[in-house]
């Protein structure tokens, strides 16, 4: 440390810990002189100690977040649990670690050498933005509330798996001023994603969107088993057995989504999943499509919103501003199906407490019957979320790998962004500028 902190801040800051042991402890993990001391540091007034004091908690991994929770039990103030609480988050890498207790890393190299050191998948986050600040795109702060701040979701997380996130390009943030001192600030368009992997980094399965707590640890379940079959397998065997088990899972993934249509009552969709049976699996896959010339315009950003619930909920009245001129897309065609799915009783999943509770900290002003109101709508776009990305997004993903159409992590991520989430990353506009609407303004406002 370049300097030191003064000695009556530095008793404050241990009498804290102190306070808190019983739950650093209750935790597993035993708080060093050395880990309350680094901890003392990264708390203190001078950013430069602070700064220094982050980097070495950040090679400490998750021992570091459990002392900073500890503190963060023992301070008293409003004042001082928004200063631990900002520390935890820069050490933690994610905003709202508090309510997740989770450690990432955002070097992937690192988390290869963690993954092998402690024979654990790497689950692997991309994201457009920062998962460490507030205004990500909208399914990675989704991820913050649904499932990282879900205990039961975080213990998975926390036990079986190596975290790490990656952001794949910055989010596009919308401000309106209103000219009186308020303004509207919104993220909009982009989609998130985590893949599990391999300690060395090769691709296991890949988790699409939103999906409910439920869902997503059950999926999570399914591809840890399987990384840790394949890795027992010889090198030449290991390409089938993931090749086959992928067109299981695709193939009952198209079962269960024509089970449920015929459940919720609505039509069968028009050639957009079969069965087509391989000799030795079923592969749920589309129906074939002819080769088809690059297109000419890239997907706008009304049409890579409407592939999550949730996200068009909450982008679509921006997306009008920025995009008068364009009609509804062809992709709105079905979702009130998808709805209607999600309705059904075995698709029901509510939010945990640790989620309702992350929910009310970001809306204090709501009264407790526009809450509820506000929570009842977010958990059914959840369910809408959950049952596409899982029964079409998914299944397809399945195809791929079941196809042997899968080789590396940053291919198989380039093609899920361009064909799966319309926002290649061909397009710097992201969708948001195409050249039909006519906005009246020099050079389409571009800059």
């Amino acid at each position: 440390m370049r300097t030191l902190l003064n000695f009556t801040s530095r008793l404050s800051l241990l009498a804290l810990f102190a306070l808190a042991a019983p739950t650093a402890h209750a935790c597993g993990d035993y708080m060093s002189d050395e880990m309350r001391e680094m901890v003392a540091f990264a708390l203190s007034d001078d950013e430069r100690d602070v700064a220094d004091a982050i980097d070495v908690l950040r090679e400490s991994g998750a021992e570091s977040v459990y002392a900073l929770f500890g503190a963060l039990q023992g301070a008293k103030t409003p004042e001082e649990v928004a200063h631990v609480r900002s520390i935890l988050d820069r050490v933690a890498a994610q905003k709202d670690a508090h309510a997740s207790r989770l450690f990432w890393h955002t070097d992937l190299e690192r988390a290869k050498a963690d993954a092998a050191q402690t024979n654990r998948p790497i689950l692997s986050l991309r994201l457009l933005g920062r998962l460490d600040e507030d205004l990500s795109c909208a399914n990675s702060r989704y991820f913050r509330t649904v499932l990282y701040a879900d205990p039961s979701v975080a213990n998975v997380l926390r036990t079986h798996f190596v975290l790490h996130w990656q952001s794949v390009r910055p989010v596009p943030v919308i401000t309106i001023d209103f000219g009186d001192g308020r303004t509207l600030c919104r993220t909009v368009t982009g989609n998130s994603i985590h893949y599990v992997l391999h300690p060395d980094g090769r691709p296991v399965d890949a988790l699409p969107g939103l999906l409910s707590a439920p869902v997503f640890t059950a999926a999570l379940e399914r591809a840890r088993m399987l990384e840790a079959d394949v890795r027992l397998l010889p090198e030449a065997g290991r390409e089938e057995r993931l090749n086959t088990w992928h067109g299981a899972q695709a193939a009952r993934l198209a079962a269960e989504h024509n089970a449920d249509r015929s459940a919720a009552g609505v039509a069968p969709a028009a050639g957009t999943i079969r069965l087509t049976l391989a000799p030795t699996v079923a592969v749920a896959e589309a129906a074939p499509e002819p080769a088809r010339a690059p297109a000419p315009e890239a997907p706008s950003a009304r049409a890579a919103a409407m592939v999550t619930h949730g996200k068009f909920i909450s982008e679509s009245s921006m997306l009008r501003a920025v995009q008068p001129a364009v009609s509804d897309e062809p992709l709105a065609a079905d979702a009130a199906a998808w709805g209607q799915i999600a309705r059904l009783d075995r698709h029901a999943a509510g939010l945990s407490e640790g989620s309702l509770t992350l929910m009310r900290t970001k809306a204090p002003t709501l009264d407790p019957a526009a809450f509820a109101r506000m929570a009842e709508t977010f958990t059914h776009s959840v369910a809408v979320d959950s049952v596409r990305n899982e029964q079409d997004i998914h299944r397809r993903l399945h195809a791929w790998f079941a196809a042997g159409r899968v080789s590396t992590l940053a291919d198989l991520n380039e093609r899920i962004y361009a064909e799966l989430f319309l926002t290649p990353s061909s397009d710097p506009w992201l969708g948001l500028a195409p050249s039909d609407a006519y906005v009246a303004l020099d050079g389409g406002g571009l800059r």
